[in-house]
């Protein structure tokens, strides 16, 4: 998914084979309702570089994203600087925005920060050498049909995650329109670590969706009774944290 974002004459010299996932997020606990955020790090030429990836949910676009977006990478720089205080140069953070609104609405705001700063054409034109300039690239998954957007994904973990930013956020129905991903489902399951993935898989759904855990067992069912069992611990788990989210502010 992150390669078909990249220019291709860029992402030739990415070695998507070096690609780690850091656990670290750049997002903050009020925002997280919103914003998902994974940051990885690879090669880029040979050198070191990071891969930033925000996932966007909300109804319309962020006016302000690109400046958000500047935040978030002058927060990965300093990270790490705090990690390599000797460092003499910074390694370059490619940002990556993917936006799914359970609206439907498409991108409209500015994907670079130079844009968003209240200037005359002329003196733009006269002050760009000194403005801030960050662009970021931007996925707008309500601008893709579904079936290509299923045609492009790679592998069915991809095909999955995608479908749901696409249409989890707000649906009563996600029986019905991951039905079609059931054999994508199954493969994620057998593979190492693949009910971790589900169980991430289901955190998310539980989470933007509103499909009730009644309307969505039986299509768990056709998981098998691994699958099963990972869907009830996880509803279990996130009513319990409910539970105790509840018992705090009601103090």
């Amino acid at each position: 998914q992150m390669r078909a974002m990249v220019p291709d004459d860029v992402a030739a010299r990415i070695d998507w084979d070096a690609l780690e996932p850091l656990s670290c997020s750049f997002v903050s606990e009020q925002l997280r309702s919103t914003y998902s955020d994974l940051l990885f790090s690879t090669r880029l030429d040979g050198h070191e570089a990071y891969i930033y990836l925000l996932m966007e949910h909300q109804s319309r676009s962020d006016p302000f994203m690109a400046l958000r977006m500047l935040d978030y990478v002058v927060a990965i720089w300093n990270r790490y600087l705090d990690e390599y205080p000797k460092a003499k140069r910074l390694p370059a953070v490619i940002p990556l925005v993917v936006h799914a609104s359970p609206r439907g609405h498409v991108w409209r705001a500015p994907t670079e920060v130079a844009d968003l700063i209240d200037l005359d054409p002329q003196t733009r034109r006269e002050l760009t050498p000194y403005l801030p300039r960050l662009r970021f690239l931007l996925d707008d998954l309500n601008a893709v049909d579904l079936t290509e957007l299923r045609a492009r994904a790679s592998t069915p973990t991809v095909r999955v995650v995608l479908t749901l930013l696409k249409l989890a956020p707000g649906n009563p129905h996600l029986d019905i329109d991951l039905q079609p991903l059931v054999n994508d489902l199954r493969r994620i399951i057998s593979t190492p670590g693949g009910l971790d993935d589900l169980q991430s898989i289901l955190t998310y759904i539980f989470g933007v969706g509103d499909t009730t855990d009644t309307d969505l067992e039986p299509l768990i069912d056709q998981l098998g009774p691994q699958a099963k069992e990972t869907y009830m611990t996880t509803a279990e788990r996130l009513q319990e944290r409910g539970r105790a989210e509840g018992r705090v502010e009601g103090r």
